[in-house]
C-alpha cells in the first residue's frame, strides 16, 4: 500500500508539471500574439481577452502588468455600481473603454 501511495504521488507530480507546461506554452503564444499585432508598442490598440475563470483571469492580469501593459479586469463576481466607483463592474468598463495604455 506504501508503495501505490507513493507511486500515485509521482503520478500526482507529473500531472502537476504537465499541466504547468501547457499552461505556460499557451502564455508564450500569447506573448508572441501581442508581440506580433503591435499591442505592446501602440498605447491605441486594446486587448480583449475573455476567460472562465476568475483565477485564470487573475494570472493573466498579472503577467499582462510584467509585460507592460496596462489591464483592467472585469469579472462575473462585480457588483454592478457606478461609473465613479472603483472596483465596480460599470467603472472598470468605463476604465477599459477611455483609458490609454501607460
Amino acid at each position: 500500500m506504501r508503495g501505490e501511495i507513493v507511486e500515485l504521488g509521482g503520478l500526482i507530480d507529473l500531472a502537476i508539471s504537465l499541466e504547468r507546461r501547457e499552461l505556460e506554452s499557451k502564455l508564450v503564444a500569447l506573448k508572441q500574439e501581442i508581440i506580433r499585432q503591435g499591442v505592446i508598442k501602440d498605447s491605441t490598440l486594446k486587448l480583449l481577452i475573455f476567460t472562465e475563470h476568475k483565477e485564470t483571469l487573475d494570472y493573466l492580469a498579472a503577467k499582462l502588468r510584467e509585460w507592460g501593459l496596462t489591464v483592467t479586469q472585469i469579472h462575473g463576481g462585480m457588483k454592478i455600481g457606478d461609473r465613479d466607483t472603483p472596483g465596480t463592474r460599470i467603472y472598470a468598463e468605463r476604465e477599459f473603454r477611455e483609458r490609454r495604455k501607460s
